[in-house]
């Protein structure tokens, strides 16, 4: 694994009885599971109402609305937070896959990189 493993959780104001602020309770079973798999998480308040983003070496990983994450857990019983760590681990594998391509990217390995990140061509 690359040896930054830092993620960064953006997450939007939602509304609560009619209040409409940041909250971070929905988002403690998906910052505990990221931090089980070894992750520095950081909680980035954003203007985006009632969503959540994850974002590892500035790329978006996954997206959600807050309100699908369950309420003050660890994250164990919450589908949605354990797919968004999944999903953050096999992008963090893919990244050492692609850093093992090297610095110097040909048009072989440069379709290589293209197909492990899923970019256009």
């Amino acid at each position: 694994m690359p040896a930054r493993r830092a993620v960064e959780i953006h997450y939007g104001p939602c509304e609560l009885f009619g209040i409409i602020r940041h909250r971070t309770l929905r988002l403690s079973g998906l910052k505990e599971q990221l931090t089980k798999a070894g992750c520095d998480v950081t909680l980035q308040p954003s203007a985006d109402l009632e969503r959540v983003e994850v974002i590892v070496n500035g790329y978006s990983v996954f997206r959600c609305g807050i309100r699908y994450l369950q309420f003050n857990n660890d994250g164990e019983d919450d589908p949605l937070a354990r797919g968004a760590a999944h999903q953050v681990l096999d992008f963090l594998a893919r990244l050492e896959l692609a850093s093992q391509v090297g610095p110097c990217l040909d048009d072989r390995r440069l379709h290589v990189f293209r197909r492990v990140f899923s970019l256009a061509e």
